[in-house]
């Protein structure tokens, strides 16, 4: 379905040998709903490759608005990480992290698999490039085996903080981008038969250096109504 708020957080990591099965059991049995109790957080997913390099997982939250990143709600829980993240954080490498406030969002249902890309634009973020990214977005939607395309302008000061947990984990990949198009589709061959489609397109936009990766959908949680 489309995005739920007006803006989302990704997060993109690897794991440390010998951290995978009990990464899966905290994220999914106390992370994401410790996240989803959150006011203004709406929905989480976690989706994982474990051929993927960099990055074997990729997280997303969807939010009501960008200050829910800075709500006084989502910083207590940053700075008072459980027993259970003191021991399974440490575990996550190449933390790459970055709220957007969303710019367009298509499509309906939650697919299987997703695409992210992340993208600089000269210049930066801009109105201008808001419109060309949003018409190639709405081309990207029409490839066959698309379900959704979502897009976001990245609000790069706000990625590393120091909180509690960023103290658990090794320093934050220094990734730099300034878009985000997330494109979900039936499973994970049909992402790699449109990848250069979606490149050219998002090049013939204007975007500069795009990267990411691909992900099978692992766990998604509401929040409680």
């Amino acid at each position: 379905m489309s995005l739920s708020g007006t803006a989302f957080t990704v997060i993109w990591h690897d794991l440390n040998p010998g951290f995978e099965a009990e990464f899966e059991r905290w994220h999914t049995e106390e992370h994401m709903p410790e996240r989803l109790g959150v006011p203004g957080f709406l929905r989480g997913r976690r989706y994982m490759n474990w051929q993927q390099s960099p990055h074997v997982c990729f997280t997303l939250y969807e939010l009501a608005h960008t200050e829910t990143f800075r709500s006084p709600g989502y910083l207590a829980r940053l700075n008072a990480p459980t027993e259970w993240s003191n021991r399974v954080q440490p575990g996550m490498s190449n933390f790459l992290r970055g709220v957007c406030e969303t710019v367009v969002s298509l499509g309906d249902g939650t697919a299987g698999a997703v695409g992210t890309l992340r993208l600089r634009w000269a210049g930066g973020t801009s109105a201008a490039a808001d419109m060309a990214l949003s018409n190639a977005a709405l081309q990207a939607f029409q490839l066959a085996g698309v379900t959704s395309v979502h897009l976001g302008r990245h609000i790069a000061q706000w990625a590393n903080a120091a909180t509690g947990e960023t103290k658990l984990r090794p320093p934050p990949s220094t990734a730099e981008f300034d878009y985000v198009l997330l494109v979900e589709a039936i499973d994970q061959k049909t992402l790699a038969g449109a990848r250069a489609q979606l490149e050219q397109l998002l090049k013939s936009a204007g975007a500069g250096e795009v990267d990411g990766g691909h992900y099978t959908l692992g766990y998604q949680l509401l929040a409680p109504r």
